[in-house]
């Protein structure tokens, strides 16, 4: 059966993360291209402040409300969606063999406790989401505005058709292979080398030049000078 979403339970859960060190950085800002100065890690996740209802339509009278936030085990795939506003979703009963589905939450914290075999994020605003380890890999796709943190390790991390995405890894995950393609304002936020150094940003590149060298193209990332 789904987990329950009880409230207090994520308050305390971030109170744990944030004492071993990996914390969910809200309210960081952002590195500019060619700012090399490494930012704060926040002490605690600022977590959302709800969704508004639905508002009235034109000719055709008022609006379809919005569907109703829901939680379910479909075979092996947990289903997290239509959530807005919700501080306190909690998955703890997951096994390896599971996927989870995270799909149009806003303003939303998520908690996904054990190892999976994956994890996507689709459609999602204003959304946080800490999860273990993930078999497979971790997809953010088509969302705005989101972040996720891993405490434990994940293989390969795809980011795609996302604008204003944050990425906190774990020392086991700084290894992964991270995806990027249509996306913005990609920024991802490792440990320091000692576990007494501040977490570090890092910008993704998004500007790339490409030179014709004869026989094919040859793509870099185009750097800013000051």
């Amino acid at each position: 059966a789904p987990a329950g979403s009880g409230g207090g339970g994520m308050a305390s859960v971030f109170s744990q993360i944030n004492s071993t060190g990996a914390s969910v950085t809200a309210g960081l800002r952002h590195v500019t291209k060619g700012d090399k100065s490494a930012p704060p890690v926040a002490a605690k996740v600022k977590a959302g402040t709800g969704g508004g209802a639905g508002g009235t339509g034109g000719a055709g009278g008022a609006a379809p409300p919005p569907a109703e936030g829901r939680k379910r085990l479909d075979g092996k795939k947990w289903m997290v969606e239509h959530f807005r506003g919700d501080s306190n979703i909690v998955l703890d009963q997951v096994k390896l063999q599971e996927s989870v589905y995270l799909f149009k939450c806003e303003n939303c914290v998520v908690q996904v406790k054990g190892k999976v075999n994956q994890i996507t994020l689709d459609s999602c605003k204003k959304t946080q989401l800490v999860f273990d380890s993930v078999m497979a890999g971790f997809e953010l796709v088509n969302s705005t505005s989101c972040k996720a943190q891993v405490t434990g390790s994940v293989g390969t991390i795809n980011v795609e058709k996302s604008d204003g995405t944050q990425l906190i890894l774990s020392k086991d995950a700084v290894k992964a292979d991270i995806i990027s393609a249509k996306s913005s304002e990609l920024n991802i936020i490792v440990p320091g080398a000692t576990d007494d150094d501040e977490y570090k940003e890092h910008a993704i590149p998004e500007q790339f030049i490409s030179k014709y060298d004869g026989k094919r193209f040859i793509t870099k990332t185009l750097e800013h000078t000051a």
